[in-house]
């Protein structure tokens, strides 16, 4: 699984981003801190999130079994939830990261 496959390195980078209130800059400046090596492995493994089978697909599919019956349409509310969740799981730091950006990106781009 891509869990086993993050190094410590790595994963620690994502939990730091998951935190991040800039979550962007915090992955940017993790990378640099990273030799070239280790920084296109985090790169290949954000281009197969997607995959069915990859951990974060799972992290999140997860997610939706247990809120399934969630009644809000407020999407930004729900992203938050779904964060705080996913940074108390200790098993999806990738995922946490990834939702983080996601909530900033839509910040700066003024979603609602």
């Amino acid at each position: 699984s891509m869990q086993q496959d993050l190094s410590p390195a790595a994963m620690q980078l994502y939990k730091d981003v998951a935190k991040a209130t800039d979550p962007s800059a915090a992955f940017q400046a993790g990378l640099a801190k990273l030799d070239k090596a280790e920084a296109d492995t985090i790169a290949r493994s954000l281009m197969n999130i997607t995959n069915s089978d990859s951990k974060v697909y799972l992290c999140l599919q997860e997610y939706d079994r247990r809120h399934e019956k969630e009644t809000t349409r407020d999407k930004k509310k729900l992203l938050r939830k779904l964060l705080t969740e996913l940074q108390k799981n200790t098993s999806c730091p990738l995922s946490a990261a990834i939702v983080n950006l996601g909530i900033k990106r839509q910040e700066q781009l003024g979603t609602k």
